[in-house]
């Protein structure tokens, strides 16, 4: 019900993103809270399963999960309150010679997420 609840819980975390403090907004200011778990890695399906398995509480993207709880597999836990938002990036090695069909994929992708705000919620 409270935020400050996740501490007491086994929080399942990326590795290398909120391992240790998951952040929130609450009525509009930042709050962070500290969490920790006995399972921790890099790929959002390992930590569903996981959470799907009953080993605990895991932070997952919207688009995602809620296939997942709309079939009953995973409860959603405070909705009320919005996650810290991360960011979509196109990695790739250099500027410098860089494949026609690759500029257009990343062209193509900026154009589409600016045209779908919302996109996330189309999964709802």
């Amino acid at each position: 019900e409270r935020l400050e609840e996740l501490s007491g819980h086994n929080c399942l975390a990326f590795s290398y993103f909120g391992k240790n403090l998951w952040h929130f907004k609450r009525e509009g200011e930042t709050v962070a809270i500290p969490v920790s778990g006995n399972i921790s890695a890099n790929d959002s399906m390992v930590l569903m399963a996981s959470a799907q398995a009953g080993a605990g509480i895991t932070m997952q993207p919207r688009y995602s999960a809620m296939p997942v709880i709309k079939a009953g597999g995973l409860v959603e836990l405070l909705p009320a309150f919005t996650p810290q938002q991360m960011g979509i990036y196109g990695i790739y090695t250099s500027r410098q010679h860089m494949p026609a069909v690759l500029r257009s994929m990343l062209d193509f992708l900026v154009e589409w997420f600016a045209q779908q705000p919302n996109w996330q919620e189309e999964m709802d």
